[in-house]
């Protein structure tokens, strides 16, 4: 085992069947400087936090590892407490939709010595680096394009509404896979880094059925499509391809020169002729098998089958894993409130291990829920199961979210083969008194037969005579069925005579309402006919009353136009006799006389007097 101190550490997850896990560290891109110390590598699940001293140097990335689950997460945390210089280079966020929501720990970002992620938008407000794998030779390779949709899809997660298109998946090797996107003219996925290179070749890059928060903070986005709802032609219309791969390899050129300048303050260069770059990458990987079994300390994945008429299958469940084997209690919430008809609902605290349970609690929305194992032996309060399938099935169908919180406990095989033996040993115990009460139970029973022989002679004779009865009964049946059938046909008869009188006496009621409303109308139209004729009458009063008053007005108006006349002739004598005085004043005027013109002026004075009197008398005609 490496000793702790001088060490540079590498963390990051170890899947050789998945091509964006084996080609995101660091570790593959700045090898002539890291070959220069000691390197231990780790998988993220499994690291090894003894071999990790205050004095060396941690570079956790890149690959999705950030609220993953709550086993990664608190192994992050852990890599902080060992007290080295921890680095976080370009990993990403990845919690799945079926998990999110299903484990609490929170990663303690401020003890980083600095800390970047691949996510260029994120909660936590971190400092964005993309990928180190943009450092791929392949990336800038030119090729032939030979078709048009290239389906690039994660291993674990087909697209089977895609089927009609070429493919491939990210468990392929790293040549292969860039030769078939540099050969697609747009590029069909759902895993993070296969969209990644993508987008780097320079390619229009579509983002197939989303299934985790990873697919959400590329900072050059790809297209996002719904196989199930959206068209392909129209997304592919609207996808863009970029130009960034320089830039994402200059942002990872210069980090890499902080993470040396932090590496050359703490560590110390060492001689070795072993390359031990690929020494420490097969190391990690031989010590990933060994832990692949679960153990304390592994995350602690449990499921709810959901059964809605169809029974239970991997396609109607919910999963939890926000849970550590070796934690005092265990708590689950599944939200199954998007299940309708919900028959029964099983639930899995583990797969594949022997282990003892106890359940603490189980409530949904309604209230408590009773939990019944399934090939399991009591233990105290607790259930030790005899199947590597442990299962508890709820005693009624739940709704909203169901909360269990129970204890877990691995157990190993001896301890469940002595479980299984005591199991059956008991049952043996149990047959055993079984069989010594049937003997009893056969001697008490020869006792028996014969009172149930002397009975049986009893019955018979009460048999005949329950048959004689039987007979009398018979026909007083048949008679009482005749009078019945009678009666029947009576009441029938007195049914139809009353629906018969109940419809005549319908319609006589309708035909009297139909002359009720017909008198009704007559009284109407008598009552409107007399109104109107006393309104014609009233109305050829008053045009009489009119006329007299038209004839009136008429000779009145005659009579003013006869005086009107007789004062237009007096006016036009007295305008001739005015203008004759005019000129005969006028010629007064002219003579050089005073004495001859002064009593003219008097009878000009007198005139005008008499003139202006009939002006006056003009204006108010």
């Amino acid at each position: 085992m490496l000793k702790p101190g001088n060490t540079l550490h590498f963390i990051s997850r170890i899947d050789e069947t998945n091509c964006g896990d084996r080609l995101c560290s660091p570790l593959l891109y700045y090898k002539d400087f890291f070959k220069k110390y000691n390197i231990k590598c780790h998988d993220i699940r499994y690291v090894d936090f003894g071999t990790i001293s205050p004095s060396d140097v941690v570079i956790i990335g890149g690959g999705g590892l950030i609220d993953y689950s709550e086993k990664l997460n608190r192994n992050i945390n852990g890599a902080l407490e060992t007290g080295a210089a921890v680095i976080m280079w370009a990993a990403g966020l990845n919690t799945h939709d079926e998990f999110d929501g299903t484990f609490s720990t929170e990663i303690e970002y401020e003890k980083f010595k600095r800390a970047a992620v691949r996510d260029c938008t994120n909660k936590h407000g971190l400092e964005y680096l993309p990928d180190v794998s943009c450092k791929l030779p392949g990336l800038k390779k030119e090729y032939t394009i030979r078709r048009k949709y290239g389906v690039a899809r994660h291993k674990d997660y087909p697209l089977p509404l895609l089927e009609e298109y070429d493919s491939i998946t990210n468990a392929s090797d790293i040549e292969d896979i860039l030769k078939f996107i540099g050969e697609s003219e747009i590029i069909l996925s759902n895993s993070f880094h296969l969209i990644y290179w993508s987008l780097l070749m320079g390619k229009k890059t579509i983002c197939v059925d989303s299934f985790s928060s990873k697919f959400d903070s590329y900072k050059y986005k790809p297209e996002y499509y719904s196989s199930s709802s959206d068209n392909l032609e129209e997304c592919a219309a609207k996808a863009k391809s970029y130009d960034i791969i320089d830039e994402c390899i200059a942002d990872n050129d210069s980090f890499f020169e902080f993470v040396k300048q932090i590496i050359e303050e703490r560590l110390i260069p060492v001689e070795s002729n072993v390359d031990n770059i690929s020494y420490a990458l097969e190391i990690a990987k031989l010590e990933n098998r060994l832990m692949e079994q679960n153990s304390t300390g592994d995350t602690l994945s449990s499921q709810l089958f959901i059964d809605t008429g169809n029974g239970f299958t991997e396609t109607q469940k919910c999963i939890a894993i926000n849970n550590i084997i070796g934690d005092e209690i265990c708590s689950v919430r599944f939200d199954i409130s998007r299940y309708d008809n919900i028959c029964h609902l099983r639930f899995d605290p583990i797969e594949g291990q022997f282990c003892e349970v106890e359940i603490i609690s189980a409530e949904d929305t309604n209230g408590k829920v009773i939990l019944y194992p399934n090939a399991s032996v009591r233990y105290g309060n607790a259930d030790r199961f005899l199947t590597t399938d442990p299962q508890y099935f709820a005693d009624r169908p739940c709704s909203g979210v169901l909360e269990i919180k129970f204890r877990f406990r691995l157990i190993s095989c001896s301890e469940t083969e002595n479980n299984i033996m005591n199991y059956i040993g008991s049952k043996e115990n149990q047959l055993q008194e079984i069989l010594q009460r049937a003997d009893k139970l056969t001697n008490t029973v020869s006792e028996r037969d014969e009172v149930i022989f002397n009975q049986s002679k009893s019955i018979t004779e009460l048999t005949a005579m329950c048959q004689q009865r039987e007979a009398a009964s018979i026909q007083l049946e048949q008679t009482i069925c005749n009078q019945n059938d009678r009666i029947s046909s009576f009441e029938e008869k007195c049914r139809w005579y009353a629906e018969t009188l109940t419809s005549k006496d319908q319609i006589i009621n309708e035909q009297n309402d139909c002359i009720s409303s017909f008198e009704e109308k007559c009284r109407w139209y008598a009552e409107t006919l007399t109104a109107k004729d006393q309104t014609v009458n009233e109305q050829e009063m008053s045009i009489n009353s009119l006329n007299e008053t038209v004839q009136n007005r008429e000779q009145t108006v005659l009579q003013q136009q006869k005086m009107i006349e007789k004062q237009n002739d007096i006016l036009e004598q007295v305008r001739a006799e005015l203008e004759q005085k005019r000129n005969e004043l006028d010629s007064l005027y002219q003579s050089k006389s005073w004495k001859i013109t002064s009593p003219l002026r008097k009878i000009v004075d007198f005139f005008r007097k008499i003139l202006k009197g009939n002006k006056n008398h003009e204006a108010k005609q």
